[in-house]
């Protein structure tokens, strides 16, 4: 029996379906659709594979314009968000952007809006946990990336220096079981202690929108620590994740040496 999946395996899903692109445009069914498509169909294919993939009724319709459920926004009468997916956790809101170019703070910022006023709308069914993530095949501004971590955002994109955490660790996990088996301890220490340096940050990552910002029926607590507390730790997490990237680059590299 088939089981909802879990956000950690949506995240491994969704990357590796954005690093795979545009490979899914060999087919010729695929390739139609781009050839209609402003974003050749990333968005369009992207959810036929989840939905391929997960329970029945996971997975928003196209042009979903009321968070999965039909509510509507306190604000604004209409928001699109592009990809709403159940799992185990709660609700995980997507948008995808197939641009070749970096994604600016512009952009998540309307993307946070979006989902902040159908949190402060009046439901007569509570939203529950809400986790959100941003897909940009070329990357993000600096700012982008800033407000991505510090507001517990999860990022999806072809660059390897901006993987978000969860997959990085994912990474390091695959890479210290196939060390163990085969024995290497020299590699597989590394990979281990870097998995460790990374646990603060994945903790910050994909918190949750709805455990920052807390709406009641009348009002909102902002949970302003947490804001601040990760971008005091932006720096540090950058460096973090560039030493996990280089320590699974050099055991890759090592590996296939070895055979």
């Amino acid at each position: 029996m088939q089981v909802q999946s879990t956000l950690g395996e949506l995240v491994q899903r969704i990357q590796s379906y954005t690093k795979q692109w545009p490979e899914p445009l060999r087919y010729p069914r695929n390739a139609e659709i781009a050839a209609t498509d402003t974003d050749r169909g990333f968005e369009r294919l992207l959810r036929e594979s989840l939905d391929d993939a997960l329970l029945p009724g996971d997975v928003s319709e196209i042009r979903d314009m009321g968070m999965g459920r039909g509510w509507t926004p306190a604000v604004v009468p209409r928001h699109e968000l592009d990809l709403i997916v159940s799992c185990h956790e709660g609700r995980f809101v997507i948008e995808a952007k197939a641009w070749q170019g970096e994604v600016g703070k512009e952009a998540v910022i309307v993307f946070l809006s979006k989902i902040l006023d159908f949190m402060a709308a009046v439901n007569f069914e509570p939203l529950g946990p809400i986790f959100s993530g941003f897909i940009a095949l070329g990357g993000f501004s600096d700012a982008a990336l800033r407000i991505i971590f510090t507001c517990g955002l999860i990022p999806f994109t072809q660059r390897a220096d901006q993987l978000a955490f969860r997959y990085v660790d994912a990474l390091l996990g695959t890479a210290a079981s196939k060390s163990q088996k085969r024995g290497w301890s020299d590699l597989e220490q590394p990979l281990t202690e870097h998995r460790g340096a990374l646990t603060p940050y994945l903790a910050r990552e994909g918190r949750g929108i709805s455990q920052t910002f807390f709406f009641d029926t009348d009002s909102v607590v902002v949970d302003l620590e947490s804001i601040r507390r990760s971008s005091e730790m932006f720096d540090e997490a950058r460096t973090a994740h560039q030493q996990a990237m280089t320590c699974y680059r050099q055991f890759k590299e090592e590996a296939a040496s070895r055979g």
